[in-house]
C-alpha cells in the first residue's frame, strides 16, 4: 500500500525526482536564534501509511508526518503535524527506500540493511529476544534475520508484518503469519525467514497488505501470492494459500513487472502497460461492476494511447500512474482519498495538482490518503487528516483535494515581474512570486538603478522624480520556517517623465512692422534640451516662420493682427510638451 513507482522499494527509484537540491536549505541562525527544524530538502521517495506518511528528501533523511502513539515515526511526540527527521540511521547512511503501513514503518539504508520503527507486538520489526521482545520501538533499529553477507534491496511493511527482499533473490518475512502471509502457519515470527518461491525463481520484488496476503514478484514475470484469499485477491478461490503461488489472469505473453496489495485486493502491472487487478471490487477498486474478481482482469478508465507505468493499491481503492504523467484512481472517495466525494468504478484523473507540478512521478494509497509526488519534488496529499497525515493541524473533516504537505522546502511557482506604467507619479506592481506550499512570509523591495529605494517594500511603488532616466526592478522574498525563497524581475526600461510647462513662454520686442521679435522658452518641469518654435497669426501659421526660429520679424499682413508663438520642448526620456505664449498686437504703423 506504500510503495513508489515500482512497488519493491528498491533504491533506484530515488532518480526519478532529484529536483533542485539543496533549494531548501536552512538558514545559519545567530546565538540568539533558535534553529528552526529541517525541512524536506526536495522530495524523492514517498509512502504512505494507514495514520501517518513516510517522506525521503534528496537529503536522504526520511521524514515523517502523522500518528506516532507506537513510535512509528519515531520519537514519543503524538501527533506529528509537519514532516519531522526520523532519528535512528547510523551518521551517514541515507534512506533508500520507505514503506509504511498500520503502526510501523521500514526504511530501507543504502547500506543494505533494512531498520524499522513503530509497533512490534507481533514481530514484525524483529527481535533477537523471542521470549522478551519489545513491544514497540522509537527511534529507527536494524532488523535481524538476512543470512550474513545478504543485503536488503527492499522493504515492505504490512498490517503487523514485514517483508524484505534480499540481494540473493530471497523474500524474508517477519512478524503476524496466521493466515500464511509469510508463508507457513507459524501464528508469528521474530526474525527474518525466507519464503520459498519455485526452484530456479528469484524475487525481484515485493508488496505486503493492511489486510493479510502478499505478494512477491518473480524473475520469470509471474506474480506469486500467498495468505489470506477470501475475496480472491490471489486469484483462484482457496481461501487461504500458505506457499507462494502464482496469480493467475495475464494474457498469454505478457510478463507481470510491478505488484501491490491492498487490503483484498492486488494489483499486477504487465509489460504491455495494462494494470491489472483481482480481488474484492465492492467499492471500484477494480473498475468495473463485479463486487468481486478472482482472476487478473484489466482495470478500465485509461485513455487511449496512455500505458500504466505505476501502480499502487490502497484500502478500497487503486491508483494508477499513466505514461502521460497524470495520476488516475478508482474506487472509494468518501473521505476524499481520490480527490472529491464519491465512489467511482473507472480510472479517473485525480483533480487539482498544480500545473507547475509538471508529470506526477511517484505515487502511493494508504489506507486513507493519497500521496503524489510531482517532478518539482513537492509532496502532495488527499484524504484523512484526522491525525496529521497530511500535516497540519488534526481534524474530522477528510481533505477532498490536493494539497503540498508542510514542512517541505519552499518551491516557486512563477518568478517576479512588474506591471504599470514606467512614467513618474503613476504605479508600479509586483506581479507572480508564487509559492508552495502556501503561508509562506512574502516580502518586497524595489531597486532604482540597482540600489534599494528607501521605505520602498510594498507590493506596489509609486514613482517619483528620483527616478527618472532609471531602471527599476523589484525582488519578492518568500520565507517559512527553515527555508526561504527570492526571485528578482526584470529591470523595467528606463523611466519616463511627463515635461509640463510651469511658466508660459513670451514674445519680448516692439510690435511693429518690420521689427523683431523675440520668444522666451518659457520654464518647464526639467531642462529642455530640444526646443522649437511655431508664430501664429490669429489661428493660423504663418508660412515662412518656421523651422524652430524664436525670432520672428514682424511683416506687414501682420498690422493689426494677433501674433502667438507656441513651444514645443523635449528631453530625454520625457514625453515632447507645447505651451502657447499670450497673444500680442500688432499695431498698424
Amino acid at each position: 500500500m506504500t510503495r513508489p513507482v515500482r512497488h519493491s522499494l528498491v533504491a533506484p527509484a530515488i532518480a526519478l525526482t532529484l529536483v533542485g537540491a539543496g533549494v531548501g536549505a536552512a538558514p545559519i541562525a545567530s546565538a540568539a536564534t533558535p534553529t528552526p527544524p529541517p525541512t524536506v530538502a526536495q522530495a524523492t521517495l514517498i509512502a504512505a501509511g494507514n495514520t501517518h506518511t513516510v517522506v525521503v528528501g534528496a537529503d536522504g533523511r526520511p521524514y515523517g508526518t502523522g500518528s506516532n502513539g507506537t513510535g512509528q515515526i519515531t520519537g514519543t511526540d503524538n501527533p506529528k503535524t509537519t514532516l519531522t527527521p526520523m532519528t535512528g540511521l547510523p551518521s551517514g547512511v541515507h534512506a533508500a527506500a520507505v514503506s509504511a503501513e498500520f503502526e510501523h514503518s521500514l526504511v530501507l539504508g543504502d547500506d543494505g540493511i533494512p531498520y524499522a520503527t513503530g509497533r512490534n507486538g507481533h514481530g514484525q520489526l524483529t527481535d533477537e529476544d523471542e521470549e522478551n521482545p519489545d513491544p514497540q520501538r522509537t527511534t529507527l533499529t536494524p532488523m535481524v534475520g538476512l543470512p550474513s553477507g545478504v543485503s536488503a534491496t527492499a522493504a515492505a511493511a504490512g498490517a503487523n508484518y514485514s517483508l524484505v527482499l534480499g540481494d540473493d533473490g530471497v523474500a524474508y518475512g517477519t512478524g503476524y503469519g496466521s493466515n500464511g502471509q509469510i508463508t507457513g502457519n507459524a501464528i508469528r515470527t521474530y526474525t527474518l525467514t525466507p519464503m520459498e518461491l519455485p526452484p530456479d525463481v528469484r524475487a525481484v520484488a515485493i508488496a505486503a497488505s493492511v489486510g493479510s496476503h502478499s505478494l512477491v514478484l518473480g524473475d520469470d514475470g509471474i506474480a506469486y501470492g500467498t495468505g489470506y484469499n477470501g475475496y480472491g485477491q490471489l486469484t483462484g478461490t482457496q481461501t487461504t494459500k500458505t506457499t507462494l503461488t502464482p496469480l493467475t489472469g495475464l494474457p498469454d505473453g505478457v510478463e507481470a513487472i510491478a505488484i501491490d496489495a491492498g487490503q483484498f485486493h492486488s494489483l499486477v502491472l504487465g509489460d504491455d502497460g495494462v494494470a491489472y487487478g483481482t480481488g474484492d471490487n465492492r467499492h471500484g477498486e477494480l473498475t468495473g461492476e463485479e463486487t468481486e474478481l478472482d482472476t487478473l482482469t484489466p482495470l478500465a478508465g485509461l485513455p487511449s494511447g496512455v500505458d500504466a507505468v505505476a501502480i499502487s493499491a490502497g484500502n478500497f481503492t487503486s491508483v494508477v500512474l499513466g505514461s502521460d504523467g497524470i495520476a488516475y484512481g478508482t474506487g472509494s472517495s468518501d473521505d476524499g482519498r481520490l480527490t472529491g466525494d464519491g465512489s467511482r468504478d473507472t480510472l479517473t484523473p485525480l483533480a487539482g495538482v498544480p500545473s507547475v507540478t509538471g508529470p506526477i512521478a511517484q505515487i502511493s494509497a494508504g489506507s486513507n490518503t493519497t500521496l503524489l509526488l510531482g517532478r518539482n519534488g513537492v509532496v502532495y496529499g488527499t484524504g484523512r487528516n484526522d491525525k496529521g497525515q497530511l500535516t497540519g493541524e488534526p481534524t474530522l473533516e477528510p481533505q477532498r483535494s490536493l494539497k503540498p504537505l508542510s514542512g517541505q522546502p519552499i518551491v516557486r511557482t512563477s518568478s517576479a515581474r512588474i506591471t504599470g506604467t514606467r512614467k513618474v507619479g503613476r504605479l508600479l506592481t509586483a506581479r507572480g512570486g508564487t509559492w508552495l506550499p502556501s503561508g509562506a512570509k512574502v516580502d518586497y523591495r524595489w531597486y532604482r538603478g540597482g540600489k534599494p529605494i528607501t521605505s520602498a517594500t510594498h507590493r506596489t511603488y509609486r514613482l517619483v522624480r528620483a527616478d527618472w532616466k532609471k531602471r527599476i526592478k523589484v525582488r519578492i522574498t518568500a520565507t517559512l520556517p527553515g527555508s526561504s525563497d527570492a526571485t528578482t524581475s526584470a529591470p523595467t526600461a528606463r523611466v519616463r517623465l511627463v515635461l509640463k510647462n510651469t511658466k508660459r513662454p513670451k514674445i519680448r520686442g516692439k510690435k511693429k512692422v518690420g521689427k523683431r521679435l523675440k520668444a522666451t522658452k518659457g520654464r518647464w518641469n526639467a531642462t529642455p534640451t530640444r526646443v522649437a518654435y511655431r508664430w501664429y497669426r490669429g489661428k493660423k501659421k504663418i508660412r515662412g516662420a518656421k523651422g524652430g526660429k524664436r525670432v520672428y520679424r514682424v511683416r506687414k499682413a501682420d498690422a493689426g493682427k494677433k501674433l502667438r508663438v507656441r513651444v514645443t520642448a523635449k528631453a530625454p526620456y520625457t514625453t515632447a510638451a507645447r505651451a502657447t505664449s499670450k497673444k500680442v498686437k500688432i499695431r498698424r504703423r
